[in-house]
């Protein structure tokens, strides 16, 4: 029973940081006493608690990926590809402080399955993972990285950053996976974690891409508006110079009638 409530808690206080990160990412600001909130953020945990024993553990990410992007885009009334970005933007900070963790524990020579059976040092992981992730968000730098990519993104179209940032998922799962699973530091956890930095890159340089993308983008459009207001502002004036000439002839046909009737 004490594990089942040790388990349960760490799967909300996890829904919580997610809900946090997803609030700073969105800039929402949308209380998480809301009755909505708690009851589906509960209703999440109990979801996410429920595969904790999966038969096939390295789908478990992804199932948890899911039920996050049902979860917040309930929660904050997204649209679906608004959800899937901003819980792969969450999921990919939380699987940063777990690689590093992992990384500790192999290099300390300690078994990872016992650290997972056991619900005292899974607890200590998970709030160190908690506490790296939440460290990593607060950053100014990457803070506003993250919301002018969301920023930039929201209400585009963003096929191609669905479909990246959900593969990205599936394939941190795999690799993320292999990790826990190896216990020595050996050639095939270094390939893993080369790849791993390799698609931490690739997710970095895709964020700047499309940042830099989407500000040359709205540069456009502004300077397109003042020359189209410039514009404007020119056929506006030759209408008032083509209507001073025509008063101005009128006022001479008037002087020139005047002087001949004299």
């Amino acid at each position: 029973m004490l594990e089942v409530l040790v388990n349960f808690a760490n799967c909300f206080i996890t829904a919580i940081l997610g809900f946090y990160i997803i609030n700073i990412l969105t800039k929402t600001n949308i209380s998480l006493k809301r009755s909505k909130t708690i009851l589906l953020l509960f209703l999440g945990s109990i979801a996410i608690m429920m595969f904790q024993e999966i038969k096939y553990p390295e789908i478990k990410p992804l199932l948890i990926y899911c039920i996050n992007i049902i979860i917040y885009k309930k929660i904050f009334n997204f649209h679906i590809d608004d959800a899937i970005i901003v819980v792969g933007i969450a999921m990919l900070l939380s699987l940063i402080g777990d690689i590093l963790i992992s990384i500790v524990i192999s290099l300390l020579m300690i078994n990872n399955t016992e650290v997972v059976n056991n619900i005292i040092t899974v607890s200590i992981k998970n709030s160190i993972v908690l506490i790296i992730t939440m460290i990593i968000i607060t950053i100014p730098k990457v803070k506003n990285k993250l919301c002018d990519f969301y920023y930039n993104i929201k209400n585009k179209k963003k096929i191609s950053t669905v479909i990246f940032f959900s593969l990205t998922i599936i394939i941190s799962s795999i690799l993320g996976f292999h990790i826990s699973q190896n216990i020595e530091f050996d050639f095939s956890y270094i390939v893993t974690l080369i790849a791993i930095f390799i698609l931490g890159i690739l997710v970095i340089i895709f964020i700047n891409s499309r940042n830099e993308y989407n500000n040359l983008v709205t540069e456009y459009d502004l300077l397109f508006t003042y020359i189209q207001n410039f514009e404007e502002w020119i056929e506006k004036e030759q209408l008032n110079r083509h209507e001073y000439k025509n008063q101005l002839a009128v006022l001479r046909c008037l002087t020139k009638e005047k002087k001949v009737k004299e």
